[in-house]
């Protein structure tokens, strides 16, 4: 389905399933995702977000008082001050970026096509996740192998959240270390943290590789931004070690070029689904019913 297409063809708003309604209307998101006066906030459609390794809500899926105190916990973590305290991790991952890159240039390794594999898997749990028990018949279908890397991947999780929590503070800032010297009732649990850590690992890893592979495969084919990016990088720098965070942050052309890829292939490209509630409600001049997406 591209939902690109609908909208251009049917309008702003177009019903993708029967309890199911797309928007592209400016407005839509202020109606559908804000806090309205007298209001509840619309709920999350919990059929769009999977459960955590220990079956505790993380931060995309947990009521909205508990998002709150996960959000506050958070936040901290991703603020400037606390992101340029991180730069040492930051850079260390970034060298070793470019040295695989490097090896897997010389070696002249064979580009492996996942995108066929990914988005037919992609639509099948889509599919099912809409059907009664569908969970349970994805558990036939999905490869063993498979399975046994999402276990794996959960128990690296706890692992690592474990491990983190026994170091305690250990002067090396994380999005962590804020939320471990909170007490328990405005920070997490061991479980919570573990939920949350899981999304973290995952968005982190996932939303930078996608966004990076977008802009990298944009600007290729625009031979005058990449002579554009190339004159404002190599004319601001003669060496790595000049490559800092402030530095970067005062390219504007190479920081206008990520904007402009985080528009054009965006890491998440679909919304968060909220639920209607009551009876139905007007969400940008028209009538949706209860129970709609």
């Amino acid at each position: 389905m591209d939902a690109k297409k609908l909208h251009e063809k049917y309008g702003d708003a177009v019903r993708i399933a029967p309890n199911e309604v797309t928007f592209t209307d400016p407005e839509a998101w202020k109606e559908i995702f804000a806090i309205r006066p007298g209001k509840p906030q619309r709920p999350k459609d919990q059929r769009h977000v999977s459960v955590g390794p220990n079956h505790i809500p993380s931060i995309l899926r947990t009521d909205d008082q508990t998002h709150a105190r996960y959000r506050r916990s958070l936040s901290h973590g991703f603020s400037e001050g606390s992101l340029q305290r991180q730069e040492v991790i930051v850079k260390g991952y970034v060298d070793l970026l470019v040295q695989r890159l490097h090896g897997l240039a010389k070696s002249g390794s064979t580009i492996v096509d996942m995108t066929c594999c990914h988005f037919r898997t992609a639509a099948w749990a889509n599919v099912l996740r809409r059907v009664p028990a569908g969970n349970l018949l994805m558990k036939w279908i999905i490869p063993k192998e498979v399975q046994e890397q999402k276990k794996h991947q959960n128990e690296m999780t706890k692992e690592k959240v474990k491990a983190r929590m026994g170091n305690g503070d250990n002067g090396r800032p994380d999005f962590l270390s804020n939320v471990l010297k909170q007490p328990l009732e405005k920070g997490m649990s061991e479980d919570e943290l573990v939920s949350n850590s899981y999304v973290l690992i995952i968005a982190g890893s996932e939303t930078t590789a996608t966004l990076l592979s977008g802009v990298t495969y944009y600007i290729l084919t625009v031979p005058g931004v990449l002579d554009k990016l190339k004159a404002e990088i190599r004319g601001a720098f003669t060496s790595e070690d000049q490559i800092t965070w402030s530095a970067v942050n005062k390219l504007k052309y190479t920081l206008a070029v990520l904007n402009e890829g985080l528009r054009m292939y965006p890491p998440v490209p679909y919304g968060f689904p909220r639920m209607v509630q009551g009876k139905g409600d007007f969400i940008c001049g028209r009538w949706v019913p209860w129970g709609v997406s």
